[in-house]
């Protein structure tokens, strides 16, 4: 099975479906996206080259509400805050003061976590509550 997504002009996918192999497969039973498209396009009569076939050299998992990046072949999922912007080397959101902190033990054992403050611009340390 291979899972193509529903583009509309502003490259957001709008539906995402499942496309059995051989309706994906050339002659010598290769996946090919082209192939892949056309069977959507006859399927749905949404244009063939705005389905997009998940996995390979693409970045990210396919999603509904997921941007699809064509040039940089990665699909965006929706802006973590506002602050953040993407990284294309790494195909994920980061934040404007850079990674998140990393846990020592002790507070990994008192149930800490860091989460952002869009407010301060900053990661704060707090307590997990159960």
């Amino acid at each position: 099975m291979k899972i193509f997504g529903k583009i509309d002009e502003n490259n957001m996918v709008l539906s995402v479906s499942v496309v059995n192999e051989k309706d994906t497969s050339d002659e010598n039973g290769q996946i090919v996206e082209s192939i892949g498209q056309a069977f959507c396009e006859d399927l749905t009569g949404w244009p063939a080259s705005q389905w997009i076939m998940d996995g390979g050299d693409r970045k990210n998992p396919i999603g509904v509400g997921v941007e699809w990046d064509p040039v940089n072949k990665i699909f965006w999922p929706p802006q973590i805050f506002p602050s953040w912007t993407k990284d294309i080397a790494t195909a994920a959101w980061v934040s404007p003061v850079g990674p998140e902190p990393e846990l020592t033990d002790e507070e990994k054992s008192q149930g800490k976590q860091y989460t952002w403050n869009e407010d301060s611009g900053a990661f704060e340390l707090v307590t997990i509550s159960e």
